[in-house]
């Protein structure tokens, strides 16, 4: 609170200098979201992915699952070709070769088929984790944003409702000057009547008082 002249002779008090402003104040959360999400989506833009995603934009092939499949696609094979041999009456070296003829042709094709399928399937991921990881930052950068636009407008409020208290304030001082002046004027001669025998003060010289004129009056 600053200086008041009534608060200087003990007059009143205008009660709006008493009046403590709203600070503004954002949701704790919102500054643990913010501190969050934001290196969260950053690195994902940078491809630093979270173990538990990885295997989202994971782009290898031939992997252990693959190798499952594949072992059990050529042990269908050499079981359907050794039967398909034997009841043709192909038996030996010649059976062996027809089993291998037949995994040759299929082995290649598989394992191309996987290479193909992942590294589809990764780019897809990759393009999901980018699109992710633009998408939080946008919502990051729009949270930031809309959170300094509100703070900016309540300083710019608070600061008007501070001069508008200030200049009530100032009102209020003029106002309780006047009356201080007033009174005082109105009870000096009485007080001063001991010391001067009864005497006008404005025999002394005392301006706006006992029909001496103001100072710059006319």
């Amino acid at each position: 609170m600053g200086f008041s002249f009534s608060n200087l002779w003990g007059g009143g008090n205008s009660g709006v200098s008493e009046v403590e402003l709203p600070k503004f104040k954002a949701d704790p959360f919102v500054g643990k979201t913010q501190d969050f999400l934001f290196p969260y989506s950053q690195n994902l833009l940078e491809g630093d992915i979270p173990d538990y995603y990885k295997s989202i934009g994971d782009t290898s092939y031939g992997g252990e699952t693959f190798q499952k499949f594949l072992d059990a696609s050529i042990n269908d094979i050499t079981r359907v070709t050794e039967e398909a041999s034997a009841a043709k009456g192909i038996r030996g070296p010649r059976s062996a070769a027809a089993v291998s003829d037949a995994v040759s042709r299929v082995a290649p094709a598989l394992r191309y088929q996987d290479m193909v399928d992942s590294l589809n399937r990764g780019n897809v991921g990759k393009q999901f984790l980018m699109s992710s990881g633009l998408n939080t930052m946008g919502g990051v950068r729009s949270g930031a944003l809309s959170l300094t636009g509100m703070e900016n407008t309540h300083n710019l409020n608070r600061a008007k409702l501070e001069m508008q208290k200030e200049m009530y304030n100032d009102e209020f001082d003029k106002e309780q000057m006047g009356n201080f002046m007033g009174t005082f004027k109105s009870v000096l001669p009485a007080a001063m009547a001991p010391f001067t025998g009864g005497a006008s003060l404005g025999l002394y010289g005392i301006p706006g008082v006992g029909g001496v004129p103001k100072m710059g009056a006319a």
